[in-house]
């Protein structure tokens, strides 16, 4: 990894400190995932941790609330489809698999949608009708990678650029490892990326 990625990502508008990670680092927080999601009383995979964790190079960074909105959800409500179900309306793949979304992360609680919809809460929308008939079909909830455009497109010679939020185990490992600020106005985001040489 290169100093001028680190320094890139450390000038961003609201980010607070970076650090890259060690094999063992991510080999810990791939660990505290596994047992997070064990921990859940509802389903929740992290798959976009676990994505960015098999990139060559990862960096941490601390961010403050001035840093942009993700550029796309960073948490679903899903149902597993495969083969021909994969060409249906609402279905993506992410992370190696292909998912219908029933629900998902809105960073506008004034977005309109042309079906019916319920808000579970200020920031998450379910959509109810991509659930009928299917109700044998389990959901749950998946945490996916998502883009990291400042990296992209760039002369960094890096490729593979996703970004993903821990969950709250690894937010607590990565403060107190790296001597991070715990203001919980503050949140971790992991980025990954690999060498295009």
């Amino acid at each position: 990894m290169t100093d001028t990625v680190k320094s890139l990502v450390s000038s961003l508008k609201g980010v607070i400190d970076v650090v890259p990670l060690t094999a063992q680092n991510k080999n810990d927080i791939l660990a505290l995932e596994e047992s997070y999601e064990h921990s859940q009383s509802i389903k929740l995979i992290n798959s976009g941790v676990k994505n960015v964790l098999r990139r060559n190079s990862v960096l941490a960074l601390l961010k403050d609330t001035s840093f942009r909105t993700p550029p796309s959800p960073t948490v679903l409500m899903v149902e597993e489809v495969e083969g021909t179900d994969a060409v249906h309306d609402n279905v993506k793949f992410l992370d190696g698999k292909w998912y219908r979304i029933v629900g998902e992360e809105i960073f506008n609680r004034n977005v309109s949608f042309q079906e019916e919809h319920i808000f579970i809460s200020s920031g998450f929308v379910l959509f109810p009708e991509r659930r009928e008939n299917r109700e044998h079909i389990p959901s749950y909830f998946l945490m996916p990678s998502v883009a990291f455009p400042e990296l992209e497109n760039k002369d960094l010679d890096i490729t593979d650029v996703i970004s993903a939020s821990p969950s709250s185990l690894s937010d607590d490992y990565l403060r107190d490892k790296y001597k991070l600020s715990k203001d919980n106005q503050l949140a971790t985001i992991l980025v990954g990326f690999n060498d295009a040489s």
